[in-house]
């Protein structure tokens, strides 16, 4: 018999898609441009004299890519097969939990594996610009190595555990961010508490429990300081990574069972449902008003706990907030920290609303559901319509409510400024005011057109590089090409004013593109199968 025949056969078929070569290639070639724009940077910079500068440069990316792995390769490797019923039938033969969840752990994780491995070649250019030794270099890489076996794992693990691959991705990444953060926030805690209660905080090795540890001291004069705190990063994380592949392995036997989420009576929605709607009239009352302005609204609203989830956020940041400013420092109060506490909360709404966008339209579509609506006498424009409401009940209060406290801080960093010349943080906070709506009405269309063609992984993925990271990346390119070639007093302005126009004209671009085809062409869109490729169907049409 053969060992590990799942692994072999999984193996086998991630080595015939097209896309473990292509995503190799596409991994290689960013890291060559990344190289190419920090060497250039550097250079202008007058810090090309070390390659210590551009090895964490260029190191960066490649551990990002690592942490986000799992989120992008293994968070739907089992749930999918738990959604299409497919995974019981490798549990009738004489497979063993082992042998599904090392199969599935080589299968989705070979292009990821490829993709860091076409990397570390560009890393290994910084050994012929002095400061960084052939040791350096192997340690950076193991850090690396060690950080994608666990990012793959607890991807798994996530996997196993849920049932939709929104949920997965999600509990992956909270998997991650524990392994990231939760050993050194426990310190912090523990060492202010000490501090404000007058004891001596100890020196603790929990600091060295995280990737984060093995990172920063894996080469010159900071390993020497540290070796020991480094083989505990890279130890504590390959554990880490071992452990939630254990769980995963024995949770895998009982997870197929699954059929769906846990009875009413006995699921937290469950009771809070019951909470709410005490009588059926009550649910009723709650359902009429929706229905009657628009079927599909009340299909995507009708989950009732939905609307409030913003509005727990923004409580929950303001409770811990006013906690952090009143118990731990009152610095938190300030003006800066205000602001970056802020961009925190737009990049959440903005990410949640790239989630929440295509959510429904990708269901529909996967279930049948978007061709009986189809069938009804709804117009498209009533469909995408439906849409939006149910959109706009979800986030315009919690938006709105937000943009009134990024009022108020706007003026408490206007009556904060004391220099004589403008001021460039009230600038910045006004811009991202006008910006945040327009980035999110343009998620909203684009997502719905995401979610017509595109599939449950990538859809959100793809949605959040298109609209959030594509002005970034043009704005980068501005900087290497004008900015860092030129000087003068309006650097900075014109810095500021780029980022917002390619900010603006991005949204633009896609909300315009998105509005045109979803009036379109949505019932070509949804005659379509979920994830077919329409790329070269130009090319191949004919004429009568």
């Amino acid at each position: 018999m053969t060992p590990l025949p799942v692994v072999a056969r999984e193996l086998r078929v991630a080595s015939r898609r097209p896309w473990t070569y292509w995503g190799r290639a596409l991994a290689g070639g960013v890291a060559l441009m990344v190289f190419a724009w920090i060497a250039a940077v550097a250079q202008f910079a007058g810090a090309a004299r070390s390659g210590v500068v551009l090895f964490f440069a260029l190191a960066s990316p490649a551990f990002v890519f690592a942490f986000c792995a799992g989120l992008l390769y293994t968070a739907d490797s089992v749930s999918s097969e738990k959604r299409e019923g497919t995974l019981g039938l490798l549990f009738l033969t004489d497979l063993r939990g082992h042998d599904v969840t090392l199969g599935k752990l080589a299968g989705t994780s070979l292009g990821a594996v490829y993709g860091l491995l076409s990397m570390l070649p560009f890393l290994a250019i910084t050994l012929l610009l002095g400061g960084v030794t052939g040791a350096d270099y192997l340690r950076m890489a193991l850090v690396l190595l060690t950080t994608l076996f666990t990012s793959l794992s607890t991807g798994l693990l996530a996997s196993v555990l849920s049932l939709d691959s929104r949920r997965s991705v999600l509990v992956a990444f909270l998997f991650m961010l524990g392994v990231f953060l939760f050993f050194p926030t426990t310190v912090a805690s523990v060492e202010w508490a000490q501090k404000r209660f007058g004891a001596e905080p100890e020196a603790a090795t929990l600091w060295s429990l995280t990737p984060l540890k093995a990172f920063a001291v894996c080469a010159g004069r900071q390993f020497t300081a540290e070796v020991p705190a480094y083989w505990t990063s890279v130890g504590f994380t390959g554990l880490a990574g071992l452990m939630a592949l254990g769980v995963a392995n024995w949770r895998l036997p009982r997870a197929w069972q699954h059929s769906g989420d846990p009875p009413g009576r006995r699921s937290p929605g469950g009771w809070l449902k019951r909470l709410r709607f005490r009588t059926p009239d009550a649910f009723a009352q709650f359902r009429e008003p929706i229905l009657s302005r628009n079927a599909v609204t009340w299909l995507t609203a009708r989950h009732w706990l939905r609307p409030w989830l913003p509005w727990l956020f923004l409580a929950g940041v303001a409770a811990v907030w006013t906690w952090l400013a009143g118990w731990w420092d009152p610095e938190w109060w300030s003006v800066e920290a205000l602001f970056a506490g802020s961009v925190g909360i737009h990049v959440t709404f903005k990410i949640w609303m790239a989630n929440e966008a295509p959510r429904q339209f990708l269901d529909d579509r996967q279930s049948g559901a978007l061709e009986l609506l189809l069938a009804t006498p709804l117009s498209p424009r009533e469909i995408v319509g439906g849409q939006l409401m149910a959109l706009r009940r979800q986030f315009f209060g919690p938006v709105l409510c937000l943009l009134a406290a990024d009022v108020l801080g706007l003026i408490a960093a206007l009556k904060d400024y004391a220099d004589p010349g403008p001021p460039v943080l009230a600038t910045l906070w006004a811009l991202r005011i006008l910006l945040l709506p327009a980035d999110l009405a343009t998620l909203a269309y684009a997502g719905q057109w995401a979610g017509m063609f595109g599939r449950s992984r990538t859809a959100t993925s793809g949605l959040v590089w298109r609209v959030l990271n594509l002005p970034w990346l043009l704005w980068f390119m501005l900087v290497t090409t004008t900015v860092l070639r030129s000087g003068g007093d309006n650097t900075l302005w014109f810095l500021i004013g780029s980022w917002f126009v390619l900010g603006i004209a991005t949204d633009a671009f896609w909300l315009l593109y998105a509005h045109k085809r979803l009036t379109s062409g949505f019932r070509e869109a949804a005659a379509r199968r979920p994830g077919e490729r329409t790329r070269w169907k130009f090319f191949l049409r004919t004429t009568s």
